[in-house]
């Protein structure tokens, strides 16, 4: 992320599990081995309650699709298209989109550090709404192929 969130070694840990053979690797900052520092109390309970919602509606075990961390194969890429989202809610739509099509995936650990002292852009309510339509657009059953 462009505000420096991520670590930036865990990239490896991505391309690794790509080498493995996976199509998508996905990062969660709620596993066995993942840290995840200074996440604002009312933001995490906010994305707790979102992924298990996801969970429960795709039936999935994956516990952080909201997390922006993730590698594709171009094959992926191109089977999930069209992509409908504008925002960061596109970071729940490619993953469903993947799972859905079947796709083969990896969870790994990742670190996650919050932003120091700037301000984010990121305004709740407006993003809630456009995550909300993702999860339903795909949900949905839209054409993934």
């Amino acid at each position: 992320m462009g505000d420096g969130s991520d670590e930036p070694k865990d990239v490896i840990k991505y391309y690794n599990k790509i080498l493995e053979g996976y199509d998508c690797v996905f990062g969660s900052r709620f596993v066995k081995g993942s840290k995840a520092t200074g996440y604002p109390k009312i933001k995490l309970i906010l994305n707790r309650l979102g992924n298990i919602l996801i969970q429960l509606l795709f039936l999935i075990e994956y516990n952080d699709v909201s997390n922006a961390f993730k590698a594709y194969r171009i094959e992926a890429i191109r089977a999930m298209q069209p992509l409908v989202s504008q925002y960061f809610n596109i970071t729940v739509e490619m993953p469903l989109k993947a799972i859905i099509s079947g796709f083969s995936y990896a969870v790994i650990p990742i670190t996650w550090n919050g932003r120091g002292s700037e301000v984010s852009k990121y305004r709740i309510g407006e993003l809630s709404r456009k995550y909300i339509f993702s999860i339903l657009f795909v949900g949905a059953g839209e054409d993934t192929a």
